[in-house]
């Protein structure tokens, strides 16, 4: 028995132990003295003193065993009484974080609906003129784009945009909200931005100063690259390679890169192809309509440095790597994002490892 039902069972049982004792003690005496009355006074006197004796130390042990019990009673009320204000105070900061998340919210899509209206007053053309520039099909050097883009009329207005959506991503950021939490509120924005958008958004955080770190870290923290499209990046520059430029020229080019990289990114995703299948046959046809030759050998090499997942150089192995072939947008965003910014996709990694050269010696150019 160990020392808690020890006490248990002497507080439940104390009356009666203390009965016991007294009529033990009375037996003993009657026991010893042969049960004979006394007539003297005097053996009266002794008798009544070792009652006495008996009954104040049973009342002393009485005494002791209910001060115990109080002390018991008061622990557990105590007990009570924390747990009643525990359980306040837990629901108290519930309800704050209810009333604190519901204010969240009222400010969190008010203002998202402000930046919805401004966004929505631009027009498309808009952005596609200044993203065409951004993306452009004829290789320049970057920092001559970046001065064509902001000499556009309308750059100025989507600065603004840039800002209002700084200003979202802090206010989400900041908030008490665990991250997943917070994603769930940078997912839905993210949802407003079209693929031009975020490509023009990453364009104007490259290779800025360090007031801009707070910004670029919340890009790659809530992923807000994810849904970029490399691939849409990708096709320009493999329209002007040189090498590809005289089989490459008409815009059906376009989609049949596409259909290549899809397909090579389905196959690496565990995508199981028939022979029946569209994007099979489409991807088989493509590849025999390129015969090898001087400007489509590189072409073939390309294909099968994506399908083997290897790294892809276009120039011929003597040949040093020329800024022309790694000055692009997409390769500019890899360089300076980290993977979570494009939320480390499939599509991603594949990019990134075949133009490892090329990135590589951006980011050793623009250090």
């Amino acid at each position: 028995m160990n020392k808690e039902n020890k006490e248990f069972f002497i507080e439940k049982n104390l009356w009666w132990l203390l009965l016991i004792i007294g009529l033990i003690s009375l037996s003993v005496y009657f026991w010893k003295f042969h049960g004979v009355l006394a007539n003297e006074s005097d053996k009266w006197d002794h008798f009544g003193s070792y009652i006495g004796g008996i009954f104040s130390g049973m009342a002393f042990l009485a005494l002791i065993a209910e001060m115990r019990a109080n002390r018991k009673r008061e622990k557990k009320q105590e007990g009570r009484y924390q747990k009643q204000i525990n359980d306040l105070n837990q629901e108290k900061k519930e309800q704050d974080q209810r009333w604190a998340k519901e204010s969240f919210e009222r400010t969190f899509f008010m203002m998202l609906s402000q930046f919805n209206e401004k966004l929505s007053s631009l027009k498309e053309l808009d952005i596609n003129n200044i993203y065409d520039l951004i993306a452009i099909n004829n290789p320049e050097f970057f920092y001559n784009i970046r001065n064509s883009v902001e000499e556009n009329d309308k750059y100025s207005d989507i600065n603004m945009l840039f800002i209002n959506l700084y200003r979202i991503l802090k206010f989400t950021d900041e908030t008490y909200l665990k991250i997943n939490e917070k994603k769930v509120y940078t997912n839905i924005l993210r949802s407003y931005l079209s693929r031009k958008f975020l490509v023009i958004l990453g364009f104007h955080l490259l290779y800025k100063d360090s007031s801009y770190n707070n910004y670029i870290s919340y890009i790659n923290k809530y992923n807000i690259f994810e849904h970029i499209d490399l691939k849409s990046l990708e096709i320009k520059i493999l329209k002007n390679r040189y090498l590809l430029s005289s089989d490459l020229f008409d815009e059906s080019s376009n989609m049949n890169y596409r259909i290549i990289l899809d397909y090579i990114l389905r196959k690496k995703d565990g995508y199981i192809f028939e022979n029946s299948n569209n994007l099979y046959s489409k991807f088989e046809i493509i590849k025999e309509d390129y015969p090898y030759g001087n400007t489509t050998e590189k072409f073939h090499e390309f294909v099968e440095a994506r399908e083997k997942g290897i790294d892809f150089k276009f120039e011929y192995d003597n040949e040093d790597i020329e800024i022309y072939n790694y000055d692009f947008i997409f390769m500019h965003l890899i360089a300076n994002f980290k993977p979570e910014a494009f939320a480390n996709s499939l599509e991603y990694r594949d990019t990134t490892t075949i133009y490892n050269l090329y990135i590589s010696e951006l980011k050793n150019r623009y250090s």
